[in-house]
C-alpha cells in the first residue's frame, strides 16, 4: 500500500444509494472496490453528498469535530482547521460512524466531539465509542491491517522474517493507513498484535 490516497470510481447513482445503506465500515472498500487509505473528503463530497467545513468559523475550536442534520435534510461535518491531518482525518471518519450509526437511522441529528466526552466513570458515552469503533474500522480495516503484516513481516530469500519493534511497526503502519501513531497502536491492540 502507498502512503497517497487510493484513487475513487467516478460516483454513480448506484454506488451512492448502496454506500448510504452500509452496515460496515470496511462495505465501502468492497462497494467501491478500492483499497485503503481513500480520500475521505471525496467519499463524503462525491458519494454521500456530505458538505465537510475546514473553516476556523465553522465550529468551537475547543471541539475535535461535529456533525449536523440540516432542517432541508443536508449533512454538514465541521472538521477542527488546527488539528494534524491524521487527526482531521480520524475525527471526519469518526463524525462518519455518527452518521451512519446514529443519523441515518433517526436517533439523532448533531453530534459535537468535545475533547473530554466521558461519564464520571471515565467511560465514553456509547455514542461516541461506537463513532471510534466505525472509524477505526474505516480507516484500517482488519482484513488490509493482517495483509500489510504479513508482508512487512514476510521472509526474505534466504527464509528469514524481519524482526519489526512494536515501535516499527506501530509507525510503519501508520504512515500506511495514514493514521497517527496512537489511533494504530489502539487499533493494533484490538486486533490482538500488541
Amino acid at each position: 500500500m502507498s502512503t497517497t490516497f487510493n484513487k475513487l470510481p467516478q460516483p454513480d447513482a448506484i454506488a451512492r444509494a448502496r454506500l448510504a445503506m452500509i452496515s460496515e465500515p470496511e462495505d465501502v472498500y468492497d462497494l467501491l472496490k478500492v483499497n485503503p487509505p481513500i480520500s475521505l473528503y471525496r467519499l463524503c463530497k462525491d458519494f454521500l453528498n456530505i458538505n465537510v467545513n475546514l473553516s476556523s468559523d465553522g465550529g468551537d475550536l475547543a471541539n475535535s469535530g461535529h456533525i449536523k442534520k440540516d432542517e432541508d435534510g443536508g449533512i454538514t461535518i465541521w472538521i477542527n482547521p488546527l488539528d494534524s491531518d491524521n487527526r482531521q482525518r480520524f475525527t471526519l471518519a469518526h463524525e462518519l460512524g455518527h452518521y451512519f450509526l446514529h443519523i441515518l437511522r433517526g436517533d439523532q441529528s448533531e453530534f459535537s466531539d468535545t475533547p473530554m466526552e466521558f461519564r464520571r466513570d471515565g467511560q465514553s458515552h456509547k455514542e461516541e465509542v461506537e463513532a471510534n469503533k466505525f472509524a477505526a474500522r474505516l480507516l484500517m480495516p482488519s482484513c488490509d491491517i493482517y495483509a500489510e503484516v504479513a508482508h512487512l513481516v514476510e521472509p526474505d530469500e534466504d527464509g528469514i522474517s524481519p524482526y519489526l519493534s512494536e515501535e516499527t511497526l506501530v509507525r510503519e503502519l501508520s504512515k500506511t493507513f495514514r493514521v497517527s501513531e496512537m489511533a494504530m497502536q489502539i487499533r493494533l491492540r484490538s486486533l490482538g498484535y500488541l
